[in-house]
């Protein structure tokens, strides 16, 4: 009956809660509610808003409608915003300095897993330092799609340009620089750093070392045409050579004519090799030797001629009669051993003393001859 008297209900209880307007503090300021504003406070007299905890609230679920304000963050629905600066994000660095998200985004950035990738279709995606900072890749970099550089591009250490032979590599620049083969000492050391792999290759890889390697194209891969201003080489090895001058030895061969301006020009083999013309050898030895059938002709043009210099004579070809060519040409010439004299061929009259025939005498002729005689003998 005595706890039935204590307890306050109905209107009763509304009018002693308003208090006539009066605020009502429960355990001085533990509990305050400010009747005039329609605020309540927990260890306050002076709520600010609806709900004021000036230290610590605890609690298992906070459940907002809205809107909730913390200092100058805003939280509404799926959005967080600071209304007068950046946001930090700073996880306890000594004990777990880890932030895990599944997917962090920005207006036109996302970052899932290990991929970052861009929310707005055909956008870029910009990497750009201020001032002279760098964007470094610290480890193997793999590009799936093409890469393009607007500055100069510095590569240190070993490059392979493709992996295919299919690949194709396109210089639209020019080359400002040598372009130089890595020595063949370079690959021996290589080869003979791999220990025993190469036991009982001493011979070949010696070879290895004192030949040269690299070539520029192939037998069946070759450059069509090779522009340069001069060409320096050991040997050279090729089919066919197309070339308006070269200069070698001091010797110029250079359209039609071969010409050297301070030297001899020797054509010369070793051994029991032979110089040849037209596939055919001419000379040997100090003879010009006609190895064929036909005629072996020094022709002139215009009024040019063909002159045999020095003083002690020009030896023609001797032989008896017998020994005369079977079809010979007009204007043949040979010293006959047997006549004692040189002698020419004529097609009309055959071959006569190189001084000429004399014709006939008549009988009218022969008796003048005879009465001069006669006359200058005195008989």
């Amino acid at each position: 009956m005595g706890r039935e008297l204590g307890r306050i209900s109905g209107p009763l209880l509304a009018d002693n809660l308003l208090r006539n307007g009066a605020d009502l503090a429960f355990d001085d300021k533990v509990l305050y509610l400010d009747v005039t504003n329609g605020r309540v406070g927990f260890n306050t007299f002076a709520p600010t808003v609806e709900l004021t905890v000036p230290t610590t609230a605890q609690t298992t679920n906070l459940i907002v409608d809205t809107q909730t304000n913390i200092g100058n963050f805003t939280v509404t629905t799926n959005n967080i915003q600071h209304i007068t600066s950046g946001i930090t994000l700073q996880p306890d660095q000594a004990s777990n300095p880890n932030f895990v998200t599944p997917g962090l985004s920005t207006a036109n950035l996302y970052f899932n897993s290990n991929i970052l990738t861009n929310t707005v279709t055909n956008n870029p995606i910009n990497i750009a330092p201020v001032g002279s900072g760098q964007v470094k890749l610290n480890s193997n970099t793999l590009v799936n799609g093409s890469l393009h550089a607007v500055g100069n591009i510095t590569f240190d250490g070993n490059i392979q340009l493709g992996n295919e032979t299919t690949d194709r590599i396109t210089f639209a620049s020019k080359v400002n620089s040598n372009i130089l083969p890595a020595p063949a000492s370079i690959v021996y050391n290589l080869l003979t750093q791999r220990g025993t792999l190469f036991t009982g290759f001493d011979d070949e890889l010696l070879l290895i070392r004192q030949q040269y390697l690299y070539n520029l194209g192939s037998s069946s891969l070759k450059w069509n045409t090779l522009y340069a201003n001069q060409l320096s080489s050991l040997s050279v090895k090729t089919s066919t050579i197309t070339v308006s001058s070269v200069t070698a030895g001091g010797t110029t061969f250079g359209s039609n004519t071969i010409d050297n301006t301070s030297n001899n020009i020797r054509f010369s083999t070793l051994g029991t090799g032979l110089v040849k013309f037209n596939g055919v050898s001419w000379i040997s030895d100090n003879d010009i030797q006609n190895k064929i059938t036909g005629a072996l002709t020094l022709a002139s043009t215009t009024n040019g001629y063909i002159k045999f210099a020095g003083n002690k004579g020009v030896v023609i070809s001797v032989g008896t009669d017998s020994d005369r060519p079977q079809s010979p040409q007009q204007g043949a010439t040979r010293y006959n051993t047997q006549q004692q004299y040189i002698e020419a061929y004529s097609n009309s009259l055959g071959w006569i003393p190189a001084y000429g025939v004399a014709s006939n005498a008549t009988v009218a002729q022969v008796s003048d001859l005879s009465t001069l005689y006669s006359i200058v003998f005195g008989f």
